[in-house]
This record gives structure tokens, sequence and C-alpha cells, in this order.
């Protein structure tokens, strides 16, 4: 009676999906014009949004510009005020040094003098007087 019978099928199918950039940069008030096969797209600006934004923009440039001239007068007044606390400073420790410069003269002083050491002031006005004593018995 009868035999054994088999079949088989296949089926593929693809998919294929294209995407067009139809994206335009163009100048404020000019037309631009995209071709797509036989399609032709035209596409006008508007230039009143434009305007309000470069107008905005404009605004931001002058306020930042306004802050950043504020910020460098303000660091131009605190590098000065520190340069003029740096002299002051530089004044007093100059003023410091000669006043114990002149203690530690006055000390030197002293030592010699409790010491009955003749200091080279003294021992110089000497030798003058000498000198000069000895010019007048001539």
């Amino acid at each position: 009676m009868g035999g054994k019978s088999s079949s088989s099928s296949s089926s593929n199918s693809a998919t294929t999906t294209t995407n067009i950039d139809r994206r335009q940069v163009v100048a404020e008030g000019a037309t631009g014009i995209a071709a797509d096969g036989a399609t032709i797209n035209i596409q006008e600006l508007d230039s009143g949004i434009v305007k309000s934004a470069l107008d905005t923009v404009k605004a931001n440039d002058a306020t930042n510009g306004a802050g950043f001239t504020q910020l460098l007068a303000l660091a131009d007044r605190f590098f000065t005020g520190a340069g003029e606390m740096i002299n002051k400073t530089q004044d007093a420790t100059i003023k410091q040094q000669d006043t114990t410069i002149k203690q530690i003269d006055q000390i030197n002083t002293a030592a010699n003098d409790q010491s009955g050491k003749i200091d080279q002031k003294t021992l110089l006005i000497v030798a003058g007087a000498a000198v000069a004593a000895m010019a007048f018995r001539k």
C-alpha cells in the first residue's frame, strides 16, 4: 500500500529601513533646499527666532563681561592692599632692626665703660686732640 513521503520548506525575509537626515544649517533670512530622489524640500528659516536667540547671547555676553570686569577690579584691590600691607610690614621690620642695632651699640658701650676699655670713637677723638695739641705747640 503506500510508502513514506517527506517534504521540507524554508523562507527568508529581510526588512531594510533607510533614514535620511534632512537637517539644514542656513544663515538668517536664507532658504535651504534639500533633494531626495524626485522630492525637493524647501525650508525657510524664521529670522525673528534667530535674531532673538542672538540678542539673548549678546545680553549674556554683556552680563558676563561686566561680571568679569568686576572680578578683575576686586583682584586688583586685593593685590594692591596686600602690597601695601607688605610694604608697611617691611618698614616696621626695618625700624625694629635699627632700634635693635642701637640697643646693641648702647649695651657694648656700657660694657666697655664698665670694664674700663676705651671704645674706638673715644680713642679717635683723643688721638685727634693729641695731634692738634702737638701741631699748636710748634
